[in-house]
Order: C-alpha cells, then sequence, then structure tokens
C-alpha cells in the first residue's frame, strides 16, 4: 500500500492549490486522500470526504446544520475533524496531512490535526501563521507544523506556488525520512517535568536515568508543557514520572495567571494512574510575568525578592501563604494516589537564585511551603528531607534512588517499567 497524504482545504475557493498540491504528492510517489472543507454549499468538486462525512462524525446531518450561524457551522466542522480525521488515520486512509487556507480554514483543520498522534506529519500552510496572534488554539500539545503563506491563498502565482511547493515538499520529506509515530513507539517512558530554574537538576537525573536504562522525555514547565506530561501519563504512554517543576501547580491553582498559566489539574494524571512517582515542591515558591506586566503591577511587589529571568521574563518571590495554598493543592492531589508515591523536600531552596544574599532567598517563605506538605500528606505517601539546594548533587542522587527504590518495589526493572 502506497503511503498517502491527506489534503485538507475548502474546494470551492482553493481547487486550484489543491490540484497542485495533489500533482506534487502524485509526482513524488504517493497517494492522495482529498478532504473537502467547504461548507455552505458545497464545491462540487470530487473528495474523499467532505462536509457531510465531517457533520456525520459530530452526530449532525447537513439538514440539522442549515439553521446553524456561521459561527455554529464553523465550530460544528471542527469538532467534527477532531472526531473524523483521527478515525481516518486509525484505519490507514493516509499517513501524513496538509492543510491549507485561511483563518476559518485553519480555525477547522487544525482543530483535527491536533488530534492526531505525535508523529503524524502534520503542516498547515496558513495565511494567519504570522503577526501577534497566540498559536495555542492552532496547535495545542501536538507537533502541528505552522508555515506562513506569505500571500493570500487565492489562486497560483509565483509566490503562493514556491510556498505550496515547500509544504508538499515538507510533508513528504517529514513522511518519508521521520520516526515512527508516538503509539508505535514501545519503549516504556519516565516522564520529568522540568525548567531552566531547576536544569542543574534535571540535566544529572535525566543523564543518570538514561546510563540505568530508561527512556527519558523531559517536559518544559511553561504551561504546554506540564499539559502535555499529564495527556501522556493518562494515555498510558510515560509509566513513571519525576516531578522536579511544580511550576505550572502555582500559576493555574493559586494566581490564576503568570507566565507558566496553561496546565491545569497538575499530578492528577499520574495519581489516577497509579504510576510510580517522585515529586518535589520545585518553582512552586515564585510567580512570573512578562517585564510589561511587572512594571505596570510594580506597586505590588514591594517588599519580594525578583529578578529579570530575561529581557522579557521576571521571576518574583512568593510570599508564605501563596506557597502554602500551592502545597495543600500539592497534598491534596497525591493524597489521592492510587500508586506509590515519594515527595522530596529539598530544604535550602526551591530552585536557583534562593542560596543566602541571592535575589530570591527567602527561607521563612520554604519552611512554611515544607511545614504544610508534612502536615498535610498522608502515611502512605514517603517524605525525605534533603539538607541542600534542588540543585545539588544530592539531591538528583536522591531522586534517581527514590524511583529506582518505587520500580524495583513494583518489579520493574532499567529498560522494562
Amino acid at each position: 500500500m502506497k503511503q498517502t497524504v491527506a489534503i485538507l482545504c475548502s474546494l470551492d475557493t482553493k481547487g486550484r492549490e489543491a490540484a497542485f498540491l495533489e500533482k506534487r504528492v502524485c509526482d513524488a510517489g504517493l497517494d492522495v486522500f482529498l478532504i473537502d472543507l467547504t461548507t455552505r454549499g458545497g464545491s462540487g468538486a470530487p473528495a474523499h470526504a467532505g462536509i457531510k462525512e465531517i457533520l456525520s462524525a459530530a452526530g449532525l446531518s447537513e439538514q440539522d446544520a442549515r439553521a446553524f450561524s456561521k459561527r455554529d457551522w464553523i465550530e460544528a466542522v471542527r469538532g467534527g475533524l477532531a472526531l473524523l480525521l483521527p478515525r481516518l488515520y486509525a484505519q490507514r486512509k493516509f499517513h501524513a496531512a496538509l492543510a491549507v487556507g485561511g483563518l476559518q480554514n485553519t480555525w477547522m483543520a487544525t482543530g483535527g490535526l491536533r488530534e492526531l498522534p505525535v508523529g503524524v506529519p502534520k503542516v498547515m500552510l496558513s495565511t494567519v501563521a504570522c503577526g501577534l496572534r497566540h498559536m495555542e488554539p492552532f496547535v495545542g500539545n501536538k507537533d502541528v507544523t505552522l508555515m506562513h503563506a506569505v500571500a493570500d491563498l487565492s489562486g497560483l502565482n509565483p509566490v503562493t506556488e514556491i510556498v505550496l511547493a515547500n509544504a508538499a515538499a515538507a510533508v513528504i520529506g517529514m513522511l518519508r525520512f521521520g520516526g515512527p509515530t508516538l503509539p508505535e513507539a514501545r519503549t516504556p517512558m519516565v516522564g520529568i517535568s522540568a525548567m531552566g530554574v531547576v536544569g542543574g537538576c534535571s540535566e544529572r537525573v535525566i543523564r543518570l536515568l538514561g546510563q540505568a536504562g530508561h527512556s527519558v522525555v523531559a517536559f518544559h514547565s511553561t504551561g504546554g508543557g506540564g499539559r502535555s506530561l499529564e495527556e501522556m501519563i493518562a494515555s498510558g504512554q510515560i509509566m513513571a514520572a519525576v516531578e522536579l517543576s511544580l511550576h505550572e501547580l502555582i500559576c493555574a491553582d493559586v494566581f490564576h495567571e503568570g507566565y507558566a498559566l496553561g496546565a491545569p489539574g497538575r499530578l492528577l494524571s499520574g495519581a489516577a494512574a497509579g504510576i510510580p512517582m517522585v515529586v518535589m515542591p520545585g518553582g512552586l515558591d515564585f510567580i512570573d510575568y512578562s517585564a510589561e506586566e511587572f512594571r505596570r503591577r510594580v506597586d505590588e511587589w514591594q517588599g519580594r525578592g525578583y529578578l529579570f529571568h530575561n529581557a522579557e521574563v521576571v521571576h518574583i518571590k512568593c510570599s508564605a501563604d501563596e506557597a502554602c495554598a500551592a502545597a495543600s493543592v500539592v497534598a491534596e492531589r497525591l493524597n489521592q494516589s492510587r500508586g506509590p508515591v515519594c515527595v522530596l523536600l529539598p530544604l535550602r531552596g526551591l530552585r536557583s537564585d534562593t542560596g543566602p544574599g541571592e535575589a530570591l532567598h527567602d527561607p521563612a517563605v520554604d519552611a512554611a511551603l515544607f511545614e504544610v506538605l508534612r502536615a498535610a500528606l498522608n502515611s502512605r505517601i514517603r517524605v525525605v528531607e534533603i539538607d541542600a539546594n534542588i540543585n545539588d548533587a544530592a539531591v538528583s542522587d536522591a531522586v534517581v534512588r527514590e524511583l529506582n527504590a518505587l520500580l524495583t518495589a513494583r518489579g520493574a526493572y532499567a529498560g522494562e517499567l
């Protein structure tokens, strides 16, 4: 069976572009599965799937949708694609996906693209992959490649032919030379939450676990990373977790804002799945904002330590009450765990820049956080205190030691969790 590229676009307005892409893909020796996103009226052009199949996947008929406003129609198509594309992929109707369009088509198409497994080539050639727009709604937690179309996709011309050819080449190259999709990568994985301020710890933990034969995947705790970690645990792809940075939790569950906002429900997937977890409250002692937001609200931060992480982001020390609120959330969620958990408390700082004389040094805040964890965690959870900073070798060594103990207790050894 030939490898096949799904091409998604509205054939009523992008028929010439679709034909151009189809020829490029077929000239490369691949097949095409054409999905027509034309909404009201239909295009009349032949396609393997169209609005009827898309709406049907969402439990709707074209007659049902005729009463919809334009907004509701577009949302119905986006929701239908989110269900239809994974189903078609599971049926091996296609092996890669390439979508083209403006804002409407980008919104609809990426609703489906981001539901495909990690590793499936997915390219969105869009007129709106530019400017000050947030790309989160289009990309989500998946490896969707957004490519700026430069010119409006309203016919073939020297500019659009170049970008269309490059978009086709991108998806063909991914399909031919890329790796397997994530569900096909059968190696059990250890998931790690990390960020730069606990980099000394995460780098050593990753190295030591790798030397022990584990396949380790690190997730950057800046909003999207923690969400991806939670989703992969829930899907059974992460068999053990090492939580070195819970910074997203303080943004989501205490401040409800901050630069790392975007990962609600941290720790809940691991607790529900019952996987072995080693947890540290790394990064729970600060909040971060853009430099612009920090300057606008500078009066709120009087008396707190802060530092510019870079020209765009400022880190601000939490108060004791804020840190305790975060610790209470951590304890409440870990107490729900169905599996073995070990909590490590690095008593000399939960990130870099927290030593004596450094900008975020405030041992009273850390001590209050630790006390909440000691008091609130249930007796099934092992608590280990280490008189060191989180980035000291003694802490990373303890992380690896405790994880190995949890895995051994479960009869799981390096490389075969």
